[in-house]
């Protein structure tokens, strides 16, 4: 019923404090506000999986940190093709690599395996990557 979903795009809108974006045209938002909104009508659908590819991308620090503190209360299956998002917001990663499961474990020791990642055309999630060696040089 109408009510209800008025009430739960509501409800939504408030816990990613984009309430101010209720009324707003969409080709007025910014790339990362249209980001965030596209997040809010995704949990506003209450999924039992969330599937994203790189959801934080064009968010600046305060809208990804929201989105990872909801992600992180979501009780659902989150599929989530970003490293250092999946770093701070799953358990567990399962590395696929060309259709195969690749690697199955917690996702902090999977995800600082270099020589595994490398070997599956990975890198390091950048906060794990350490200094880039030209900061190194200076």
């Amino acid at each position: 019923p109408r009510p209800e979903a008025e009430a739960l795009v509501d409800q939504t809108l408030a816990e990613l404090n984009l309430t101010h974006l209720k009324n707003r045209r969409n080709h007025k938002l910014s790339g990362g506000e249209k980001r965030m909104a596209a997040i809010a009508t995704i949990l506003a659908m209450q999924p039992k999986i969330m599937l994203m590819d790189e959801p934080s991308t064009a968010l600046d620090p305060k809208n990804r940190r929201t989105l990872i503190r909801t992600l992180n209360a979501l009780p659902v299956t989150k599929i989530i093709a970003t490293l250092d998002l999946v770093l701070e917001t799953c358990d567990r990663v399962l590395l696929l690599h060309d259709g195969q499961i690749a690697a199955d474990g917690p996702a902090w020791e999977i995800l600082r395996d270099r020589a595994l990642l490398e070997r599956h055309s990975l890198e390091l999630p950048f906060c794990l990557a350490g200094v880039p060696e030209r900061a190194k040089e200076s």
